[in-house]
């Protein structure tokens, strides 16, 4: 989430059910910037995170005790947002210059992140950085937040949700050609609470699924996986799940939600249409993305790029992990 004010004016969730049976660990806590906004694990099970505040895209071991690798960082801009991989460490960012709410249109970008030019010696210490490239600057955009791939076997397509416009854009990072595909009710934001409507979004088969944090649901909508249009209506999956970012499991019938200022992960039984808390931890304080770990000993386990400020400290930025069980 962009603001730690937001969560004085969100609609916060009704009380969800709670079975609570997992580990919550940190990873590592920054002490700048004060929360992270995105994150996406490498092959190698290094977990990548970004800021709303910053414009440094970090890479974090899964190990706790190592100290974070300044991958690269994007010029003219003061807040990252999605981090997404389409081939092996071939990663795009999207990034722009933001303060509160409110966007410098001309500054809205996607960036591409060639981790494969990273060199990192033994102690961490960075001999290369990463290789970036301007793929389009989008001033069309309001206020981009989330982003996905269009489909696992699509090396090309980019989805990324617009919070105040309630809409899905499609880019093509090889052209930079893009447009707005999706503009649908359930995207949008209500009169009164925090003006973030569509959020998190990923697809699975030819589902788009999405959170609105302002209404408070978890919803999906089917679309083409060739052109990411729309082919039919959007349906409530849940509602009193405001969540921020979301990932689901390799067959799509879980998603995991981090709701943002709720201190909890939640699941959503998504054939059912139930949800109930797996993790909750004052770790978890502003949630706002979760990514599967990609290693032998973490494959069930979230990593969580969140904020947490403890008993009288400045909030700083988290990286947390949630063993299920």
């Amino acid at each position: 989430m962009f603001l730690q004010t937001a969560l004085s004016s969100a609609v916060l969730p009704r009380r969800l059910f709670v079975d609570i049976n997992s580990t919550v660990t940190t990873i590592f806590q920054f002490s700048s910037p004060a929360t992270l906004e995105n994150l996406a694990v490498r092959g190698n099970g290094e977990i990548l995170v970004t800021s709303g505040q910053s414009r440094l895209l970090y890479q974090v071991s899964p190990n706790p005790g190592d100290i974070p690798i300044l991958v690269t960082q994007i010029p003219g801009v003061s807040s990252i947002q999605g981090v997404v991989e389409l081939e092996p460490d071939i990663f795009y960012v999207l990034a722009q210059n933001i303060t509160g709410l409110t966007v410098i249109p001309s500054t809205i970008a996607l960036w591409r992140v060639d981790l494969n030019q990273l060199t990192v010696a033994e102690d961490r210490t960075v001999l290369q950085p990463a290789a970036i490239q301007l793929v389009a600057r989008i001033p069309e955009g309001v206020l981009f937040n989330g982003m996905c791939r269009l489909s696992p076997s699509d090396n090309s397509n980019l989805l990324i949700s617009d919070s105040m416009n309630a809409t899905i854009t499609i880019i093509d990072v090889h052209t930079g050609i893009y447009k707005t595909v999706i503009s649908n009710p359930l995207m949008e934001y209500l009169p009164t609470g925090l003006t973030v409507g569509v959020n998190g979004i990923h697809v699975h088969g030819s589902d788009l699924f999405f959170t609105n944090f302002n209404r408070a649901i978890f919803a999906r909508i089917p679309i083409s996986l060739r052109t990411g249009e729309a082919t039919g209506p959007a349906q409530v999956v849940v509602n009193g799940t405001a969540g921020d970012d979301f990932i689901l499991s390799e067959d799509g019938n879980k998603a995991y939600l981090a709701l943002w200022g709720r201190n909890e992960i939640a699941e959503v039984d998504v054939r059912g249409r139930a949800v109930r808390v797996v993790a909750t931890s004052p770790i978890l304080e502003a949630s706002s993305a979760v990514a599967w770990g990609r290693g032998l000993v973490d494959q069930n386990s979230l990593y969580v790029s969140a904020g947490n400020s403890g008993v009288g400290t400045a909030m700083t930025g988290t990286v947390a992990r949630v063993d299920l069980r």
